[in-house]
């Protein structure tokens, strides 16, 4: 799936749902299965014009094992966040990815159970993402 200048790729059949409008939206779910969930949305700044605090305090409620690093894939850089979460009843690892990327600045968060091994190392890499620009 091709979309705002990003590719996303999934190692599952997934279904995608965009709406458009000031702050574009994109959020994809598995077609069969439960197992992940993912939205991708434009930032309406870029990541500079904001405290690093500030993003901390606003990603998770109540995380478990709070992370937070910088990776580049592709030339593009990525602030995440990730944490694991309990939610109805379930344990769920979360990640923001946050581009530092001035032109297209995103925000994706992705969220799987943590007991798929294979999704969290396939999300972990960022496997999920590339970019399609020249």
């Amino acid at each position: 799936m091709e979309w705002n200048s990003w590719k996303f790729v999934f190692p599952k059949p997934a279904v995608y749902k965009e709406e458009g409008g000031q702050n574009p939206k994109l959020t994809i779910y598995p077609a069969r299965e439960d197992e992940f969930f993912v939205v991708v949305r434009v930032l309406p700044f870029s990541l500079g014009s904001i405290d690093d605090a500030k993003w901390e305090k606003m990603v998770f409620t109540r995380p478990k094992e709070f992370q937070k690093q910088e990776i580049t894939l592709q030339n593009a850089t990525f602030l995440v966040y990730e944490a694991d979460q309990i939610r109805n009843q379930n344990l769920l690892h979360n990640q923001v990815w946050i581009s530092k990327e001035k032109d297209t600045p995103i925000w994706v968060w992705v969220q799987w159970k943590k007991s798929n091994a294979e999704l969290g190392s396939y999300f972990g890499s960022g496997s999920f993402l590339s970019i399609s620009r020249p």
